[in-house]
């Protein structure tokens, strides 16, 4: 096994003393040790966007796509009118959505099935 001797100041931080031993591996950072291959990536990557009909598109759940529409406006403080002209969704709504993700944060993004029972007689 190769060892090294801690030098001054060194191995300190690691709690080792001067004149200590190490294994070598614990020195050597993962590109000197070698890495695993990397992996394929688990979902498609695209450009940035604010293009609102293609975030649409992209999103795979109701839950998503009613964040991604008030995302704007609780991150970077943009209006709802603002949104509203950016997505065609009413400006009550957003405001709505909004508020009710600052109340509750992500738990107000899923809607419940007695919620909605109770709500529309379902």
């Amino acid at each position: 096994m190769n060892v090294v001797r801690c030098a001054r100041g060194v191995c300190e931080s690691s709690g080792e003393e001067e004149g200590d031993e190490l294994p070598i591996d614990l020195l050597m950072d993962e590109q000197e040790q070698g890495t695993r291959p990397m992996t394929k990536a688990k979902r498609e990557r695209r450009e940035r966007t604010d293009n609102w009909k293609l975030i649409q598109q992209w999103c795979r759940c109701p839950e998503q796509r009613l964040y991604e529409r008030i995302r704007p406006i609780v991150l970077y403080g943009t209006t709802p009118a603002e949104r509203t002209q950016e997505t065609e969704l009413p400006e009550r709504s957003l405001r709505r959505s909004a508020d009710t993700f600052g109340a509750q944060g992500m738990r107000s993004l899923t809607r419940s099935k007695r919620r909605f029972a109770m709500r529309y007689g379902a």
